[in-house]
């Protein structure tokens, strides 16, 4: 997964997290995506974006849901916890 924070909007948080996603690819990391939306079109297509410090709501659940998402495939992959699969579809909010 990946993470960006930057001054503000358009400092190019989006191609740094595709970046570092390809480079992780290159060294044979699992990457995954998260279509779930964190509030009224706010979601994390290429990872968790915020500009500065997370401080509104939909920022803060953004990292907490990648943080969540990398849990559950570290139980799935690492552990053999089958049975966390099926939480792996996005949440409705």
């Amino acid at each position: 997964c990946a993470f960006s924070s930057s001054g503000g909007w358009g400092g190019g948080n989006e191609i740094t997290c595709l970046n570092i996603l390809t480079i992780l690819m290159n060294y044979g990391f699992l990457v995954f995506g998260i279509t779930d939306y964190v509030g009224d079109k706010f979601t994390l297509h290429y990872g968790a974006v915020v500009a500065g410090e997370p401080r509104e709501e939909e920022e803060i659940k953004a990292c907490e849901r990648l943080g969540e998402r990398l849990a559950q495939w570290v139980l799935i992959y690492v552990d053999g916890k089958k049975e966390y699969l099926k939480n792996l579809k996005p949440e409705e909010d």
